[in-house]
């Protein structure tokens, strides 16, 4: 992974800058491969204070929507956990049993 982002240009993509604690731990892990640039875009930002700051490499930063601190249920979220986890099992299984 090193060699394919030291020197590059990198932006990264994100559902929800919320707390912004993940946010700030992937730049964390991809400034410790050099690259050129991180740019960061997040789908919704909720205009709130932030548990954390960016680190002052980050230069760009874009939202799709800015909003309040509200409850954001995206169309990927699983409602049940265990019943996200069995459908996946199900659905592995049956791919498995197609390829052979």
């Amino acid at each position: 992974v090193q060699s394919q982002l030291v020197g590059k240009k990198v932006l990264l993509i994100d559902e929800v800058d919320d707390t912004r604690a993940t946010l700030a731990y992937c730049v964390g892990e991809l400034l410790k491969f050099k690259p050129e640039e991180i740019a960061v875009l997040v789908l919704h930002n909720k205009q709130k204070d932030k548990d954390v700051e960016f680190p002052v490499e980050i230069k760009r930063y874009f939202s799709g929507l800015d909003l309040g601190d509200v409850w954001i249920k995206y169309p990927w979220d699983a409602d049940d956990i265990e019943e996200h986890t069995t459908n996946e099992r199900i659905m592995l299984e049956e791919r498995a049993k197609e390829r052979t």
